[in-house]
């Protein structure tokens, strides 16, 4: 019985010190003038590169004509920036990739050093625009700041934000949680034993 307890104040412990992993959920808002946008990201770390392939997500966005909600498009290329996208023609490059350290490369732009890049990320939502995108830089890349589109029309100016979940924060909580019902386990059995 006593082992029992040690065992849960050990895993309590371990839980309470570890670091967070590195988060594989964000979530992101989009804002400008013109559009605001958010949703949740699942994105997957390709390697150690610290570069993660978005491959699933939300969006709620309003381009003015209500709300509108969608889903990340499944991409058909992958990680490779430099193919056009099969089911949105005019959506041009679609690379589906966020950079969590703010490290985004300049390709073929001066936009570096932001979450995304310039091939950004492609939904498919409800509403009067069947596909919105956000991306890095302006139409042609260029700026640190972001844009989105609606159907043909572009908006730049934007700022894009991310936060993780589950927070540090949290992990701590849980395992003090844990260490607290270990504590109280272990009275209540030790003050039992001396009645």
């Amino acid at each position: 019985m006593k082992k029992s307890y040690v065992a849960l104040i050990a895993i309590g412990a371990a839980l309470a010190i570890t670091p967070a992993a590195k988060a594989d959920t964000y979530y992101y808002t989009y804002s400008s003038q013109a559009v605001d946008a958010s949703g949740m990201l699942s994105a997957t770390e390709i390697g150690s590169t610290g570069v993660y392939e978005v491959t699933a997500g939300t969006i709620n966005i309003n381009f003015g004509n209500g709300d509108m909600t969608g889903v990340l498009d499944p991409n058909p290329n992958g990680a490779s920036p430099y193919n056009a996208n099969l089911v949105c023609g005019y959506c041009g490059n679609i690379d589906d990739l966020l950079y969590p350290s703010s490290n985004s490369p300049a390709i073929s732009n001066n936009a570096g050093g932001m979450l995304l890049d310039y091939y950004g990320l492609l939904f498919t939502v409800n509403g009067q625009y069947g596909y919105t995108n956000i991306w890095a830089g302006d139409n042609n890349g260029y700026g640190t700041l972001y844009s989105t589109s609606g159907g043909w029309d572009a908006y730049g100016g934007g700022t894009f934000t991310i936060s993780t979940t589950p927070e540090p924060g949290s992990l701590l909580l849980l395992g003090t949680g844990l260490l607290g019902l270990a504590f109280a386990a272990f009275r209540k059995a030790k003050s039992s034993l001396h009645s």
